[in-house]
């Protein structure tokens, strides 16, 4: 697997090093993986029933139609497959001098701020998402109270704002980062 220092589309300075990087947490699509392992569960299970003579299932459907509930297991892993890239096609990283947000597997819209430019940072958890450990960070950039990034469904978003936070924290009055990494 590649590294995110190599993806072409994050424009790294020669002393500028990533800190963090994430994407959406696995745990917002708990709910569409069990469905996608019931229905491979139900595919698989209806098969070995047609195709094992059972006193209870038709004879006619253990020879014309044995094979038809391989539908729900290709279902089930499609569907994993969609949500699971759905999740991955948004990447976030930190580093010493911007918040990058990408969007997109084909095409791609990225967004980045530099660390001078943020003013404030807020990280929000639901009850739900505190037993989780998940949350959303968001940044505000100066002169502007309106959202610039949201880093949405983040796990450990405590950490992960502290990581931020120090980041931006440590830009110097010129407006450069400071060399060393975090």
């Amino acid at each position: 697997m590649a590294s995110v220092e190599t993806a072409d589309w994050l424009h790294l300075t020669d002393d500028e090093e990533v800190i963090w990087d994430g994407h959406p947490s696995l745990y917002t699509i708990g709910s569409d993986i069990l469905f996608s392992l019931a229905l491979i569960v139900v595919g698989l299970g209806l098969t070995t029933a047609f195709l094992i003579p059972l006193d209870w299932v038709p004879e006619t459907l253990t020879e014309q139609w044995a094979l038809l509930p391989l539908v729900f297991v290709v279902a089930g892993i499609v569907f994993f497959a969609i949500q699971y890239g759905m999740l991955r096609r948004t990447h976030y990283v930190i580093t010493t001098e911007e918040v990058y947000r990408k969007e997109g597997l084909i095409s791609q819209d990225v967004l980045k701020i530099r660390h001078d430019r943020i003013q404030n940072t807020t990280c929000s958890q639901s009850a739900l998402e505190r037993l989780f450990s998940l949350g959303d960070i968001t940044i505000y950039t100066a002169g502007s109270d309106d959202l610039e990034i949201l880093l949405t469904n983040v796990s450990q978003p405590q950490d992960v704002n502290g990581i931020l936070t120090e980041a931006f924290d440590s830009v110097n009055d010129d407006g450069q980062a400071d060399p060393q990494p975090l």
